[in-house]
């Protein structure tokens, strides 16, 4: 009996421990990826401007190509959304909506988990450089005071970027491909 009340207060101190420590660790997180594409800005930002265009380089639609889509409002445009459904995890439900969009310059847009229960902001950035664009994508989040959320917040640079990454080398693959130029 005294070693079963020894594990009980090991394991409640080691929980309480992780919560106090949660608590110092960032409350907010950032991840971003840059990519430079051999196209003008204006090729680059219609495929992200443009929801009906996210099939062609999204690496979550290549994840599952039988999520189901709803797209509304007006392509380049503030209040353009698009929801998602899918039956895999690693896509799950969710919605992207945009906030500020500045044509061939900026896009703003609110990230939401369903699942998750958790909002965050995406940002577009586009940039002419002398072989053409440099596009920056992230993501910055909250992660309010939820102990878990903190603890996960340690490792989204490790879950997001590589989607980043990809998304960013089709979005190359595709803008530079209607541009004629590779």
């Amino acid at each position: 009996m005294k070693i079963i009340k020894k594990v009980i207060i090991v394991l409640v101190s080691l929980i309480v421990v992780l919560i106090l420590v949660s608590y110092l660790l960032p409350g907010h997180v950032v991840v971003s990826r840059s990519a430079e594409i051999k196209a003008p800005v204006d090729a680059v930002y219609t495929q992200v401007a443009d929801f009906n265009n996210w099939n062609n380089w999204s690496p979550w639609y290549k994840k599952d190509t039988n999520m189901k889509q709803t797209i509304s409002g007006t392509a380049g445009m503030g209040k353009h959304a698009m929801k998602w459904e899918s039956e895999k995890k690693e896509v799950g439900k969710g919605s992207i909506e945009f906030d500020k969009v500045v044509e061939n310059k900026s896009i703003d847009a609110t990230l939401t988990f369903e699942d998750m229960g958790m909002n965050s902001t995406i940002m577009y950035r586009f940039e002419p450089i002398a072989t053409g664009t440099k596009i920056t994508w992230s993501d910055s989040a909250v992660l309010g005071y939820n102990p878990m959320m903190r603890w996960m917040g340690l490792f989204m640079d490790k879950f997001m970027g590589p989607d980043f990454e990809a998304g960013l080398k089709s979005m190359k693959e595709v803008s530079e491909k209607n541009s004629g130029k590779q």
